[in-house]
Parts: C-alpha cells; structure tokens; sequence
C-alpha cells in the first residue's frame, strides 16, 4: 500500500515519535507510574476545549449526566472520563465504530465492572486503531505522547508499515487529509502548522 502522506506531514512526524516508545507498559515502572499519575490529572480548560471541538467538530453526541456506560449506543457520557487521553481513546472508538454497531452498547464490544455487558463481537485491531488515533489528536493538541503511547498496549505489531496502515485506513473512512490534518468531508479542524513536535 502506498504512502499517501508526505515526509513533512503531521502524521510522518507523529509516526517517528510514536516508533520512539514501548507501546505495552509493565507495571512497577517509571513509565507506568508517570502514566497513571497523567490519568489522575484533572482536565485543564485547554483540554476539555479541544475535546468539546472535537466532538463537534465529528458529530459525536455526548453528556454529562450520569449514565451506566461511558457509551449508551446514543451517546458518549463524559462524565466518566476523567483525562484527555481516555477522552481521545473513546472519539477514536466512535469513529473507528462501524455503523451497525454504533447503536449498541460500548460499540458492542462488552462492559464491565457492575453492569457487564457480554460482546457481541471482539475486535483487538479496532482498538488499536482507536489507540493510536486518540494519541494522533493528543500528538496535534501538543501533548507528550510519550506517556500515554504505552496504553497501546499491543508492541509486536507495531512496526512503521503497520502504523502507515492505520493512518491509511483513517484517510479511507475521511477523518484524515493527506497532510494529516483532522477532516470530515466539509472542513479541516487542525492545521498541519498546528501539529507540534516534541
């Protein structure tokens, strides 16, 4: 498959830094330890700006009642997601979502804890791809990713063709440009001169 993004572009940038990390963080480290002290970060207002833009920006609808899962099959309860990057993983879960299953619960990919929804369906690449395109947006908004690429949690697919792939696929289903930017048929919401590199 063809290499549509040019060496310049936010996503070649993004896919260097991101080859740079362990993507499957073990518990004990450093990193882990720098990991879940992020997740308990409250959001800043620069943060939670771009997520409610995002999601405007896709079309997602959200709330912030109180609902038994983070995703109804109506709409996405952001009450319940406490840092960016979880809020980043759950915009690239919806658009990653194929349409028959928008409509089910969790995407039809199964709850836990006190409401336990078994899966009607199991799909590791899928979060996957939500993954990697949540840390993409957190990569865009200038945060150091090298924190959050170890909740990938999948090392040994992870190769530069195999993240080509992923950037692929994003420009396939039309939430990505050529130049990276994020798109959705009418708009481009980021820049490429946006895109920080750290």
């Amino acid at each position: 498959m063809d290499n549509i993004f040019s060496l310049d572009s936010s996503v070649s940038r993004f896919i260097d830094k991101f080859l740079q990390h362990k993507t499957i963080l073990s518990q004990g480290t450093p990193l882990a330890d720098q990991y879940e002290s992020y997740c308990y970060t409250p959001i800043s207002s620069y943060h939670h700006r771009w997520f409610i833009e995002i999601c405007n920006f896709y079309k997602i609808p959200i709330t912030m009642q109180r609902q038994a899962y983070i995703w109804d099959g109506k709409q996405l309860d952001i009450s319940q997601l406490y840092d960016f990057h979880h809020q980043m993983h759950e915009i690239g879960h919806y658009l990653m979502c194929p349409l028959e299953y928008k409509h089910y619960i969790d995407y039809g990919l199964g709850a836990g804890g006190a409401y336990y929804i078994e899966a009607c369906r199991d799909d590791v690449e899928e979060d996957i791809l939500a993954s990697i395109f949540g840390i993409y947006i957190e990569f865009l908004v200038g945060d150091n990713i090298g924190v959050t690429i170890g909740d990938v949690g999948a090392d040994e697919v992870l190769t530069r063709e195999y993240v080509n792939q992923c950037f692929r696929y994003y420009y396939d289903l039309g939430i990505i440009d050529t130049k990276g930017n994020l798109y959705n048929e009418k708009r481009i919401i980021f820049q490429e001169t946006t895109a920080i590199n750290i």
